[in-house]
């Protein structure tokens, strides 16, 4: 089992992170991608990749992270992820995209989508696959991404929560989408109808812990070990077999970051 997306830099795993990697192990998964927002995230994202044989690191600047206010910042945040993205366990960019549930200022969205650009350069530039935060922004996050004649060819749409049209259009634009314990809560038949609708070669599973656990655990800290849960779930969703669903995540995750297996 493979969870394609968690955060193991996050407070919530403070001094615990070595815990929650073997009870996910004892568990059964075998692979985990420690997500990072900032610059600081990212450095402890690889070297708790380094540590652990079953954590894997993704490096960047997620939307909501505070950015220096002049461009000339850009360009030495460049560097120093572009290093990061050379490390052995390094496997993607981000995570990255728009975030506009809160603040919809013009401001705001001129900021982030400069940030977004800014990691999306990273990605082509590095060789390494996307992974896309969007929240309330689908529209943007699709418009950036369908303009750029050299957007990465790998990207995975992470915590997917998109209608039955935008998951349409992001397919394809050829992204992965990849659902997590959102599907199990009560009120999310649209993003159920999206999980079903997703072809079995473009399916990723995740945890996104330690937030949004899944039903029944919803409101306690979320672990990688509860992408089991998150999988059975979507086994029940799609007719598949748990088996099915364990085989075509694991073989996803295996195409979109090869790094992985190198």
């Amino acid at each position: 089992m493979i969870d394609a997306h968690c955060h193991l830099e996050d407070p919530a795993f403070e001094g615990k992170i070595g815990e929650a990697v073997a009870r996910a192990k004892e568990a059964g998964v075998t692979g985990m991608i420690s997500c990072a927002g900032s610059i600081e995230e990212s450095r402890k994202a690889t070297e708790t990749a380094k540590k652990y044989d079953e954590v894997w690191a993704a490096v960047g600047i997620h939307p909501e992270t505070e950015m220096p206010p002049r461009r000339s910042a850009f360009a030495h945040l460049r560097g120093v992820l572009l290093e990061l993205a050379k490390h052995p366990k390094a496997v993607a960019i981000g995570e990255a995209g728009l975030d506009f549930f809160e603040d919809t200022s013009d401001k705001k969205k001129k900021r982030q989508t400069e940030v977004f650009n800014f990691n999306i350069e990273l990605a082509k530039e590095s060789g390494l696959p996307l992974v896309v935060h969007c929240r309330k922004a689908f529209e943007e996050v699709y418009e950036i991404l369908n303009e750029y004649d050299e957007a990465p060819k790998a990207v995975q749409m992470h915590c997917f929560t998109g209608s039955s049209d935008w998951t349409e259009k992001f397919l394809k634009l050829g992204c992965y989408l990849s659902f997590g314990g959102i599907i199990t809560f009560k009120n999310a038949e649209d993003i159920r109808r999206s999980l079903r609708m997703t072809p079995d070669d473009r399916l990723l599973l995740e945890t996104d812990s330690p937030y949004l656990a899944p039903e029944p655990l919803r409101g306690s800290r979320n672990e990688p070990k509860n992408v089991k849960i998150v999988i059975e779930a979507a086994a029940d969703l799609r007719g598949q077999s748990i088996e099915e669903i364990d085989r075509i995540t694991t073989l996803n995750t295996q195409r979109l970051f090869p790094k992985i297996w190198k």
